[in-house]
């Protein structure tokens, strides 16, 4: 039977991508050596709090959004005492309590 089709040829077929291997949790691989484990987390530690005190696009206010319909008049919410309109765009309304 294989001298009849001997004319095909089949090629294996390739994969386009290759695997990625897999991690598990975490890449970060630790040394048996405390001391060298202890200066390594203390120094992700300190870039981590140095990255973290200036939070851009950050706003501390307490913030209410609202999704209202087409016909929602923003200024009935101007008799309530201690909240302001902060920002109107399209069917939200971002409010600021204090």
């Amino acid at each position: 039977m294989p001298a009849i089709y001997e004319h095909i040829k089949f090629n294996r077929e390739t994969n386009f991508t290759d695997r990625r291997p897999k991690k598990g949790f975490g890449g970060k691989q630790f040394s048996a050596d405390p001391l060298k484990l202890s200066n390594s987390l203390r120094s992700d530690i300190q870039t981590l709090k140095e990255e973290s005190e200036e939070i851009k696009g950050f706003d501390d206010r307490r913030l209410i959004k609202l999704n209202v319909e087409d016909n929602f008049d923003p200024t009935a919410f101007e008799s309530i005492t201690g909240i302001e309109l902060v920002s109107q765009e399209d069917k939200y309304l971002l409010y600021y309590y204090f």
